[in-house]
C-alpha cells in the first residue's frame, strides 16, 4: 500500500505566507551614521592627499594620489565615481598619469553641476633649474563618469606646497605656500588657477591655509607651522578684486596642528576650529561666522557639544541645503556633525577601526543629508569610503504661563531621513497639575517620542505639535507648542 503523501513544503510555505501577512513588520531604525558597508579603494600604498566631493546630481567623486612598492614608488592619480546608492566604484577605479610621478602630491577634488575636477601639484622636470616658478598646478576632469588625462594649468613657486583649492564665484581658486628658502612665509593666491598669483605675506611660517568666497568677501585663514596654542589668523579682500588685508588673530581659537577649516554655506562663511574646553578640560570644536560688514569672525561657539576625543583629522563640506557638515577623527572613531544653521551642530559617532590620525578624514554631503566619508585605515594602509547619513539637528522650545511650562525638543529644517527625537515635558507650578504632554505629527499621535523622517517624502512639509492641560480645581488651561518643519530634499 502506498503511504499517503504529506505536503510539507506547500503547508510550510502557506504558514510562512500567512505569518508574513499577519505579523507586523519590524522597521529598522533610521539611525544616523553609516548607511552602508565601507569600500576599500586602495591598500598597501603610500598616499599623498585624498579628497571627496559631490556634484549637483548626487554623484560623489573620490580622488587620491598613491604609489605602491611594486611601482617603484611612482605616483598616479586615481578617481572612484560613486553614483547614489553605489556599493563600488562605477567602472572600477580609474587612473591617469600624474605628469611627474615622483613629485606629484596634494590632490583636491572640486565638483560641478555634473562632473568634477581633480587638482594637484608637481615639480616640472627631474631637477631644479633655478627657475623661481618651476612647479606646476595640474588638473584632470571627470566628464560623464570618465577620467580624462591631466594637464598643467598654472605655474607655481619652486619647492612650494599646494595648500588649498576651493570653488568660488569665478572658478577654481588656489593657495600655494612658498618653499623653505622663504621659510614658508608667503602665500601665493590664485583667484582662478588660470590667473597669475598675487603674493600675501604671512606673519609666520605657514603650516595650513584655508580659502572661502561668498561672492562678497574672499577669506583666507592660516595656521602657524607646528604650533598648538596660538590662534589662527584671518585675512580678507573684496571678492574678485582689491588687495588683501593684514592677517588678524581669531580670538577664541587655537592652531592645534592646522585643524581649522573654512566653508561657504548658504548662511555665509563659517570657520570650524579648535579651542580649549574650560569646563571639561582638553579641546573642543568651535564654530564662528564671518561678519561681512566688520570683516572679521564673530565669537566662536561650541560646535558639537558632548564631543569626545574625535576632534583631529577634520574636514568640512557644504551642500545646496545651506548646511555645513563636518567629520573628525579620534580614538578610532569618526564624528559626524550637521551644522544645519551654520552654528551649533548635531553629532553622531561610530567606530571606524584603527585610523590614521595624521591624515584628515574627508566628507561630502548632499541636500538630503546623505553623503560619503573617506579615511585612511592603518590596517594594510587602506583607503576607505563609506556612505553616511547625517544626524538631525534639534532645538528646545518652551512655552510658559503662570500655571506651568511646556518644554519640547523639536526638529530644525531641513531634516535628514533619520530618527528625530521629539520629546515634550510639562511642569506645573505649585497648586496646578499637568497632564502628560501629547505630541502629534500632522494630527497623528507620535507614540515613541521619535519621528522617523525616512518615512516622509523628500522635501515635504509637516507640523509637529505638543500639548498639555494644566488643571487647578475646575480651572483648565491648555499649553502647546507648534513647530512647522521641512524634510530635506533629494538628492
Amino acid at each position: 500500500m502506498t503511504p499517503p503523501r504529506v505536503l510539507v513544503a506547500p503547508v510550510v510555505a502557506l504558514v510562512l505566507s500567512l505569518l508574513t501577512v499577519l505579523l507586523p513588520s519590524v522597521a529598522q531604525a533610521a539611525r544616523p551614521g553609516p548607511a552602508g558597508a565601507g569600500i576599500a579603494l586602495d591598500r598597501d600604498a603610500n598616499y599623498s592627499r585624498f579628497d571627496v566631493a559631490t556634484d549637483a546630481a548626487g554623484t560623489a567623486y573620490v580622488g587620491w594620489i598613491s604609489s605602491h612598492p611594486g611601482d617603484d614608488l611612482l605616483s598616479q592619480v586615481h578617481v572612484c565615481v560613486l553614483p547614489q546608492g553605489a556599493t563600488g566604484c562605477a567602472g572600477g577605479v580609474q587612473t591617469t598619469d600624474a605628469l611627474d610621478r615622483v613629485t606629484a602630491e596634494q590632490l583636491f577634488v572640486v565638483a560641478g553641476a555634473d562632473g568634477a575636477t581633480l587638482v594637484w601639484h608637481h615639480l616640472a622636470g627631474d631637477s631644479l633649474t633655478g627657475d623661481p616658478m618651476q612647479d606646476r598646478i595640474a588638473a584632470a576632469q571627470v566628464v560623464g563618469g570618465v577620467l580624462r588625462p591631466g594637464v598643467d594649468v598654472a605655474q607655481a613657486p619652486t619647492s612650494s606646497t599646494l595648500a588649498a583649492v576651493s570653488s568660488g564665484p569665478r572658478g577654481i581658486a588656489a593657495a600655494v605656500v612658498s618653499g623653505p628658502d622663504d621659510e614658508a612665509r608667503t602665500v601665493f593666491y590664485y583667484d582662478t588657477v588660470a590667473s597669475a598669483p598675487v603674493t600675501v605675506p604671512a606673519p609666520y611660517s605657514v603650516g595650513d591655509v584655508q580659502l572661502a568666497d561668498d561672492g562678497t568677501s574672499t577669506v583666507m585663514v592660516v595656521s602657524e607651522y607646528a604650533a598648538v596654542g596660538s590662534p589662527v589668523r584671518a585675512a580678507w579682500k573684496p571678492s574678485g578684486s582689491g588687495t588683501w588685508s593684514a592677517f588678524a588673530p581669531v580670538s577664541g581659537t587655537t592652531t592645534d596642528h592646522g585643524t581649522a577649516r573654512l566653508a561657504t554655506s548658504g548662511r555665509g562663511i563659517r570657520l570650524l576650529a579648535t579651542a580649549p574646553d574650560r569646563k571639561r578640560g582638553g579641546d573642543q570644536s568651535v564654530i564662528a561666522a564671518w561678519d561681512p560688514k566688520r570683516h572679521r569672525f564673530g565669537k566662536p561657539v561650541p560646535a558639537l557639544p558632548g564631543q569626545t576625543c574625535a576632534t583631529g583629522g577634520r574636514d568640512v563640506s557644504t551642500d545646496a541645503s545651506g548646511r555645513v557638515s563636518s567629520v573628525a577623527i579620534g580614538c578610532d572613531r569618526l564624528a559626524l556633525g550637521n551644522h544645519q544653521t551654520g552654528g551649533v551642530g548635531a553629532r553622531t559617532e561610530f567606530e571606524a577601526g584603527l585610523t590614521s590620525i595624521d591624515t584628515d578624514a574627508q566628507i561630502a554631503t548632499l541636500p538630503s543629508g546623505r553623503g560619503w566619508v573617506v579615511w585612511l585605515a592603518t590596517e594594510r594602509s587602506t583607503l576607505v569610503a563609506r556612505p553616511i547619513v547625517l544626524p538631525a539637528l534639534t532645538r528646545e522650545v518652551t512655552r510658559r504661563t503662570a500655571a506651568g511650562r511646556l518644554r519640547s525638543t523639536v526638529p530644525v529644517s531641513c531634516v535628514p531621513a533619520v530618527d528625530v527625537p521629539v520629546r515634550s515635558r510639562a511642569v506645573a507650578t505649585r497648586g496646578w497639575r499637568a497632564s502628560r504632554a501629547v505630541v502629534t505629527l500632522d494630527g497623528r499621535v507620535v507614540r515613541r517620542a521619535v519621528v522617523d523622517a525616512s518615512r516622509l517624502a523628500p522635501g515635504s512639509r509637516h507640523v509637529l505639535r505638543a500639548q498639555t492641560v494644566l488643571a487647578r480645581g475646575g480651572e483648565r488651561r491648555a499649553l502647546r507648542t507648534t513647530t512647522p518643519f521641512r524634510v530635506c530634499p533629494a538628492p
